[in-house]
């Protein structure tokens, strides 16, 4: 497993290719330890009572070698192991014309979905600009591309609507393909953030780690279920989302009983628990449901605060960043305030900490960590202006503010601070520095919404969208929503003839971000077009009362 030691390893690799007289035929978790196995299939009785994994690595009994097991649909907990994702071959490039004359459903799963995703697929599926699909595609309308209904054709046919083994390859191999890709956004690399989404694949597919299976399947799940929608296609959208439902509740059950420790099968390797409480989380914020998502991060972090001996976890230090991620975007969107010394701990004394944070923010958020923690200073700093009644206190927090937006304001400051070589994490600051600008304006020093410094810094951020990279699942959603709900909260004030043109420009945005799987662009949408039909109708509201009245989802 990748998170124990290279000893540890070795010899749970020996022990994997033992062979064991009691079980030489039986599954693969019963070979693991050395248990009697009755070989049923595609489910053996032992698994099914400890509602494991089950798979079989070699021939049924007298069957010849060759000879390849097809399960039957008796379990949706039976997935069998795929490759490891360093031995699978490089997708070719898509041949459309032998795509669109394939018929039928396919043997394997993998070569089904690899058939049609290459590199200018994802390239579409993740940093989509004048190409995009959202979730909320009205009902006549097509998808643009002929490479998104042939990749959802085969899809649907490499599923098995009566083997659920078949499904869970499908779910695996997407999760491979697709889901993973697109989380970091095509120019991936061999950043820490890829290593680790891309690995849990392989993880989960390993002995006794059926809680990770169940939480990698849930998010490819609910996943689809959102591609589904894209389509229109209801049927398959619901179909997607009863299973994402039914993996999270068994990922949760398997988690249970590794806390208890009082059942067989129990999960030895503590760095691996937080994992799956993240995918989880990934899965809830795919699905757009706000509501479990602080219970999923508060056992997340209940999890990274019992490992005693981090040292042989070569990925905690990521997981640790994500869930930081995570933790601040959720506390801004909750309007909740956040103890800044929570997020990004170091659990030992080693450079390789901070360093994997910077770079796990910088791939996810676009941004350096430090404006990440400022992002939630600022919040903090607004939520206590709004509580405070003693006047000192008040002009405390009003001198910080007018601190911050005097460096960001200031330009040879600015450069002096922020200055990123890297024209993606550039574009992002920019973007970040002038919504901090109008929050701290509005805010807190009161400015109205036409005042000639906050206009300056709507007309900045409409010149930078176009620049903005959008496609990874925690995206620049968050300040362009907080600007443009903010900058009309005078809405007599501002110009009309202006007002559609942004609202417009603002609609494009969440539209252009995260399309390809996400639920919160469309709960973004949601609020923004409530809040401009409030005010057309002489009400007041904000944004964050929009928020709220909808369960305050994270939108990332």
């Amino acid at each position: 497993m990748p998170f124990d030691s290279p000893v540890e390893a070795s010899l749970q690799a020996k022990r994997r290719r033992m062979r064991f007289s009691r079980s030489r035929f039986g599954c693969d978790a019963c070979r693991h330890h050395k248990k009697k196995c009755d070989e049923s299939r595609p489910v053996c009785g032992r698994c099914n009572m400890l509602r494991k994994v089950c798979a079989y690595s070699y021939p049924q009994a007298g069957r010849a070698a060759d000879g390849i097991y097809t399960p039957s649909a008796q379990s949706t907990l039976s997935s069998p192991p795929v490759p490891s994702l360093t031995n699978l071959p490089l997708v070719p490039p898509v041949d459309m014309s032998t795509a669109e004359t394939s018929t039928g459903p396919s043997e394997d799963a993998g070569a089904a979905l690899a058939e049609y995703v290459d590199d200018s697929f994802l390239r579409a599926f993740s940093f989509s600009t004048d190409v995009a699909v959202p979730p909320w595609t009205p009902p006549d309308a097509q998808p643009p591309g002929s490479e998104f209904e042939s990749f959802w054709n085969a899809l649907v046919r490499s599923v098995g609507t009566d083997d659920p083994s078949s499904t869970d390859r499908t779910l695996i191999e997407y999760y491979r393909l697709v889901v993973s890709p697109t989380i970091l956004g095509i120019e991936d690399g061999s950043n820490c953030a890829s290593q680790f989404y891309k690995g849990v694949a392989s993880t989960a597919t390993e002995d006794d780690q059926a809680a990770m299976m169940h939480a990698v399947l849930a998010v490819s799940a609910q996943h689809l279920s959102n591609f589904a929608r894209a389509f229109n296609n209801v049927d398959k959208a619901i179909s997607f989302n009863e299973q994402a439902a039914h993996h999270r509740s068994e990922a949760l059950y398997l988690l249970r009983v590794s806390g208890s420790g009082t059942e067989e099968g129990a999960n030895e390797n503590e760095a691996l628990l937080p994992s799956v409480t993240l995918l989880l989380t990934l899965s809830a914020l795919l699905k757009g449901d706000p509501d479990i998502i602080p219970a999923f991060l508060d056992q997340t972090q209940a999890y990274l605060d019992a490992i005693e001996h981090p040292s042989p976890a070569p990925h905690l230090p990521t997981i640790s960043a994500i869930y930081s991620i995570y933790r601040v975007l959720q506390a801004v969107s909750s309007s909740e305030p956040l103890d800044l010394t929570q997020v990004f701990v170091v659990h030992e004394p080693s450079e390789a900490w901070v360093r994997v944070a910077d770079e796990t923010v910088e791939r996810l958020v676009g941004i350096p960590r430090e404006m990440l923690l400022l992002f939630a200073r600022v919040n903090n700093l607004v939520l206590e202006w709004r509580s405070l009644n003693d006047t000192l206190a008040r002009i405390e927090v009003r001198s910080q503010c007018s601190m911050i937006q005097h460096d960001l304001e200031d330009d040879s400051i600015w450069a002096a601070r922020w200055a990123a070589p890297d024209l993606r994490i550039a574009a992002g600051l920019e973007f970040f520095r002038t919504a901090l600008r109008v929050m701290i304006m509005r805010d807190v020093l009161g400015l109205p919404a036409a005042h000639p410094r906050v206009e300056r810094c709507v007309d900045a951020l409409l010149a930078a969208v176009p620049r903005i990279r959008t496609g990874t699942e925690i995206g620049l959603v968050w300040p362009w929503l907080v600007r443009d709900c903010m900058d009309e909260a005078d809405f007599q004030i501002v110009a009309a003839e202006a007002q559609p043109a942004r609202h417009e420009a603002l609609l494009a945005f969440i539209r252009r971000c995260q399309w390809k799987g996400s639920a919160p662009p469309r709960i973004a949408d949601a609020i923004v077009q409530e809040v401009w039909e409030a005010r057309a109708a002489g009400r007041t509201m904000d944004w964050r009362t929009a928020l709220v009245a909808r369960g305050s989802p994270l939108v990332i």
